[in-house]
């Protein structure tokens, strides 16, 4: 029954419909192997099951941080299953292990793999004290979810309250301190339900907002915490026909019959609730439309209508998205990068600097400042931008390869090699690095080096005309004809209109092979493909020595 009531209700259908969200689906997984290995450890005392579950547990919290209340979780159960409440050496020894690999995650999670950004996510009006008052909020509306899940959106936006008089805080508060009543007498009549309870409010305590996180309430935090009403709903539904009279058997048959009525609802909303998640533009727009004021929602449609050509209707839902929350770096970025689309460098100058102003360590926003200002000519700003973007990851291939570009532009060769091989360190197979340091080559004389690099450019790419040009003009300063004549041709043959091949090719076959019946083909090809060009092109053809 627990297992039907999970699999059929609809506040789940997030958690399983986003494949971005595949960490609840993993991290409870792993939740739930931990805890399964780890009874099967206490009652056949095998160590291999506690080494198991170890690796589970550990497993569980390298998907998700929810994972590490299981400790607490194992507590509260070997508690509740002792009559007198005592705990044993061995009970002990396994909280030990436990502890341990808490700790080892929390070392990599946060100190050598700490995401600087995560610093910057701030409570609700940047107050601990609005923060504790709108909680209560949240948790009355995750309690409300698991009974009646209906109006379900993949955005929240939660009211912050300020005054603990507040009529919405109250009624939270009758609803919380009404299941605080019901939980201690369950402790009374029933250790399973005890246990039920307190497994929805321990695995839901990490996203309770007690360590700043970006949404403050959504449905995919529910996916572990469910199990415990799961398992509550399982119990009272196979117990509760019980406790009636023998002779209404009645009572039995309606109970069973709401039952299967409760199941076929969930069912129904979560079907309702998939197709809403089909594609994106199914999905923001509806969550726009049930949360007007998510400001996630209006730049999550900017995306898409910029996506599909709308620019206007993207910068209009940017500017929304801003309105709303002014504070929204991502949306001030994205306004940035329509405007940048649209040509207008100084309002995406002012959104991008905005962007960063919010969010210091916005590589994204640094970069595409950095790309306006080369538009505008500005190359010291520029430069200025991508050593940013370096300081902030130096294993940004694109930034070392555009500062590359500056000093290039420059006449500082040298420094500009240095960058281009940072990138190509970084990304081997980037055709654009390739080709910049063949360049560069080319520019210092050594013919031999840039036609290597031009080669592995157009092999990483052979649909560019670029590097095949560059590529060819090479084999051309080299003298090597031959190799230059192929090159050309094989433009031509992906790409008949490129009139530059065919002026190369003229030329080659001209000076180089001698071949004038070839060179006159050529100059023929060119005279169909530039019609205003056709006179120049005759007597050019006369010239040499057939008349037209």
């Amino acid at each position: 029954m627990a297992c039907l009531i999970f699999c059929a209700h609809p506040v789940l259908a997030e958690a399983v419909n986003a494949i971005s969200y595949r960490e609840d689906l993993l991290s409870a997984t792993f939740y739930l192997a931990a805890f399964h290995f780890y009874l099967k450890a206490c009652q056949q005392r095998f160590p291999l099951w506690y080494s198991v579950s170890l690796i589970c547990y550990l497993m569980g919290l390298f998907s998700k941080e929810m994972a590490i209340t299981l400790p607490v979780l194992v507590v509260c159960y070997d508690i509740l299953g002792h009559s007198k409440a005592r705990l044993t050496r061995s009970h002990v020894r396994n909280y030990l292990g436990y502890a341990l690999a808490s700790i080892y995650y929390i070392l990599i999670r946060f100190v050598f793999l700490h995401n600087p950004t995560e610093s910057y996510i701030p409570y609700p009006q940047n107050s601990i004290w609005v923060n504790f008052l709108t909680m209560p909020k949240v948790l009355a509306s995750y309690i409300r979810l698991l009974f009646f899940p209906v109006n379900l959106n993949a955005d929240y936006v939660v009211q912050h309250t300020a005054s603990p008089f507040e009529i919405s805080l109250i009624v939270s508060l009758l609803l919380i301190f009404s299941v605080m009543v019901i939980t201690y007498r369950l402790f009374f009549r029933s250790r399973i339900l005890f246990l039920s309870v307190l497994w929805f409010f321990i695995t839901l305590f990490p996203v309770m907002n007690v360590i700043p996180i970006e949404n403050i309430m959504a449905e995919r935090y529910l996916y572990l915490s469910l199990v415990g009403f799961c398992l509550l709903g399982a119990f009272l539904l196979n117990h509760i026909p019980r406790l009636g009279s023998r002779r209404c058997v009645l009572n039995s048959y309606g109970f069973t019959f709401a039952t299967i009525l409760i199941l076929i609802g969930f069912s129904w909303q979560t079907c309702g609730i998939s197709k809403i998640w089909f594609d994106d533009l199914s999905l923001w727009s509806m969550t726009a439309k049930r949360s007007p004021r998510s400001s996630r929602a209006h730049n999550n449609l900017g995306v898409l209508y910029k996506k599909m050509g709308f620019m206007d209707a993207a910068i209009r839902e940017y500017t929304t998205a801003i309105h709303i929350r002014p504070d929204y770096s991502e949306a001030h970025g994205n306004l940035a990068n329509a405007h940048l689309d649209k040509g207008n460098f100084n309002n995406a100058i002012a959104e991008y600097k905005k962007s960063i102003e919010i969010s210091p360590f916005n590589e994204t926003a640094h970069f595409n400042l950095g790309v306006t200002y080369g538009k505008m000519g500005l190359s010291r700003n520029a430069e200025i931008e991508y050593e940013n973007v370096i300081r902030i990851n130096t294993n940004n291939p694109h930034a070392h390869n555009n500062l590359g570009n500056i000093y290039e532009d420059k006449g500082l060769l040298e420094k500009a090699m240095k960058e281009y091989q940072l990138s190509l360190s970084i990304d081997p197979n980037s055709a654009h690095t390739h080709n910049n340091i063949g360049n560069v080559y080319l520019k210092k004389g050594a013919l031999d080096e840039a036609i290597f690099e031009y080669r592995a450019a157009t092999e990483n790419d052979p649909k560019s005309i670029i590097y095949c040009e560059n590529l060819g003009n090479a084999y051309m300063k080299k003298g090597h004809g031959e190799e230059a004549i192929a090159e050309f041709e094989s433009i031509i043959q992906r790409h008949p209109k490129n009139a530059n091949a065919y002026v190369n090719l003229i030329m080659l076959y001209w000076n180089y092979k001698r071949d004038s019946e070839k060179a006159i083909f050529y100059l023929r090809e060119l005279s169909a493909l530039e019609p205003d060009q056709k006179d120049a092109i005759n007597k050019m053809i006369e010239k040499l020595g057939i008349k037209k």
